[in-house]
């Protein structure tokens, strides 16, 4: 007899495999994941007292770390098949192997985001023909003191304020400003210092004007001096060497410094030289590793971008940062002859940083002040004896570094700013009886939520300090440290005051022209004046503005006036 099986009766196969469970690629538990490090990165960037470039590594660690967690679980874990697996897994590691081999990254900006380049492409310093084949006849030059003179990182009095100044044109307009020239330019972050000239010319004598900066060129540091009518180079100095960090850049980034018609200048590889401006003629040369005794190697473990600051000259003497090498005893500064380079002291014990000594005259005292890589001294002019520290200015010069100047505020006041989360303080030097140090230095007020300058400086205008924190434009009151504003987004850029008018250049290049208010600023004019990675300060020379990047350099004729006093 058959069996008839009911149509609606249905048997179960004992070796078919069971219906998966889910097979979307995104389950509830990676989507929390993603919700949660969207919660952390949220967090993250509006944490105030943080440094943005840390902010974004962060962020940017927090979202590898979740990709990857994601893609492990897609790998190992998901109910894809073996086979579609064993594909993603392996597409992936190709497209990534064909990345890494095809681009990197060739630099950053202040905020950590990275420039990408192929692989083979040369760095645009490395394409330009040599200095001396743009070198043209010139007639024979003298150096002459000009009113008008910019000799110095951020200017003739050390700071980026031009006083002497009067604006013709209300508004202005992208006609206001006129480009006289550009030109392109070797690699690094040295600004310019311009001086007057006469010219001599069949008889005649013409005055015009000369400016000195800092480049780079394939494997060659160079020093070079430009005519400020067109641009053209009138000589230039060279030097072995290529200072190149992903973070820090290519080049030379430490201005010079002129004065007595002799121009100063020290490269990233401590090079510091002495030259003839009239003629380009080296006068003397240190080389500063050799006096510590430490090599390019050594100097760059310990001072990670390259030495920066500028020569200081004062009384007859040209002094600099010294540091040391590695595991020995250094000296914040060094002191030599400015006529004959011939050493006259070495005084202090820390690490150099990337700013540069000032004079100052503080409770009476006429000193150098100059920002160590972990402190802040005072030191007399004559012999470099210590009259007193600071020692809470703490950091590293590969790490935290300072690189702003000490500013000035009044008989004994000096304002300090930073990045990397440190803001500002305000100290004050007085006389000091008893102690270690004839001055003792105490603090007036701390904000580490303010002016966190990182590449830049500030400007002292009336009470109120300007400045860039941590690319934002900001005010702060100088007697009480706090906040008056802050507005705009101009990346870690630089500034110069000139009469009422903050020229700020981004730091992706535009010149940006703000009229100071009460609670922010009117933006009087934007010009597109370069389209790359801009961290040189400006230079101001008669009613001429010269600015330069690592690609380019511009000179612009601004509708103002100067004042002779």
């Amino acid at each position: 007899m058959t069996e008839v099986t009911s149509p609606n009766t249905t048997e179960t196969d004992p070796i078919a495999e069971p219906a998966p469970v889910g097979t979307s690629i995104l389950p509830a538990s990676s989507k929390k994941l993603f919700i949660l490090s969207a919660i952390i990165i949220t967090i993250l960037r509006i944490a105030e007292p943080m440094d943005r470039a840390m902010t974004n590594t962060l962020s940017a660690m927090v979202a590898i770390l979740t990709f990857a967690l994601y893609f492990a679980w897609l790998l190992f874990r998901s109910h894809l098949s073996i086979a579609t697996r064993k594909r993603i897994g392996l597409t992936s590691c190709i497209i990534l192997a064909i990345a890494a081999s095809m681009f990197k990254i060739t630099a950053v900006d202040g905020f950590l985001i990275p420039t990408i380049r192929l692989r083979w492409s040369a760095a645009p310093d490395q394409s330009l023909t040599s200095i001396n084949d743009e070198i043209l006849a010139r007639d024979t030059i003298s150096t002459t003191e000009g009113h008008f003179d910019f000799p110095k990182f951020l200017g003739p009095k050390g700071q980026p304020f031009i006083t002497d100044a009067v604006w013709n044109e209300d508004p202005l307009t992208p006609e206001s400003i006129r480009q006289q020239w550009r030109r392109p330019i070797g690699a690094g972050w040295s600004a310019y210092s311009a001086v007057s000239v006469e010219a001599k010319q069949e008889g005649s004598k013409s005055v015009s004007g000369i400016a000195i900066t800092m480049q780079q060129r394939d494997n060659q540091e160079i020093t070079t001096a430009v005519d400020i009518e067109s641009g053209a180079p009138i000589w230039a100095i060279t030097n072995q060497g290529r200072h190149e960090t992903v973070l820090g850049g290519i080049g030379p980034r430490s201005t010079p410094t002129i004065q007595n018609g002799k121009a100063y200048t020290l490269g990233a590889f401590g090079i510091l030289n002495c030259i003839e401006v009239s003629t380009g003629d080296v006068i003397w040369t240190h080389d500063l590793l050799a006096l510590i005794g430490s090599s390019a190697e050594e100097d760059a473990s310990m001072i990670s971008w390259g030495r920066s600051s500028s020569p200081l000259v004062v009384d007859n003497l040209i002094i600099v940062p010294l540091g040391g090498k590695p595991g020995k005893p250094s000296h914040s500064l060094i002191a030599f002859d400015s006529e004959t380079g011939k050493e006259k002291w070495r005084a202090g014990d820390r690490q150099v940083s990337y700013s540069s000594p000032i004079v100052a005259t503080l409770d009476g005292k006429r000193q150098i002040v100059i920002v160590t890589e972990n402190n802040v001294e005072g030191h007399d002019i004559e012999d470099g004896a210590l009259l007193w520290q600071y020692n809470d200015w703490t950091g590293f010069s590969n790490s935290r570094a300072s690189t702003s100047q000490p500013v000035p505020i009044n008989e004994t006041d000096i304002l300090l700013t930073k990045g990397y989360g440190y803001g500002a303080a305000r100290i004050k030097i007085t006389r000091s009886a008893e102690g270690k140090f004839p001055f003792v230095a105490t603090e007036v007020w701390t904000n580490p939520t303010v002016l966190k300058t990182k590449y830049t400086n500030v400007v002292l205008v009336g009470s109120e300090i300007i400045g860039l924190s941590d690319g934002v434009l900001q005010s702060v009151d100088v007697e009480t440290g706090e906040s008056n504003w802050k507005k705009g987004r101009f990346g870690h850029g630089q500034i110069l005051m000139v009469a009422d008018v903050l020229i700020v250049q981004n730091e992706n290049g535009p010149l940006h022209f703000l009229k100071l208010q009460e609670r922010g600023f009117q933006e009087l004019l934007e010009i597109d004046a370069m389209s790359d990675l801009s961290w040189a300060n400006l230079c101001l020379f008669e009613n001429q503005l010269l600015i330069r990047n690592s690609v380019e350099t511009v000179c612009y004729q601004l509708p103002l006036s100067r004042i002779s006093h």
